[in-house]
């Protein structure tokens, strides 16, 4: 079943990115810019994302279970002040 919520912000979403597709033939630079960010804000926003969410911690704990990535070193973590690293 639909999440009613989740459908009203769809629509706004897409509304929104109709009202951007138009001003992208009209608007100068700096105004397209501000326009883009508040709808990133809002999109955010609507879907509960702030910086507590995004802190690095919560990041490195849920990415500390994968290990099947293909840059994941099996010894450890490289070291990064090597001269090819810089």
């Amino acid at each position: 079943m639909a999440d009613p919520k989740r459908e009203v912000l769809e629509r706004i979403w897409l509304a929104q990115a109709e009202k951007l597709a138009a001003l992208l033939e009209t608007t100068p630079a700096d105004q397209l810019q501000a326009a883009l960010l508040n709808v990133a804000r809002q999109f955010l926003s609507d879907n509960g994302i702030n910086r507590a969410s995004l802190s690095v911690p919560d990041i490195a704990e849920a990415l500390s279970g994968i290990t099947d990535l293909p840059f994941t070193d099996p010894e450890g973590a490289a070291d990064c002040t090597e001269p090819e690293f810089r």
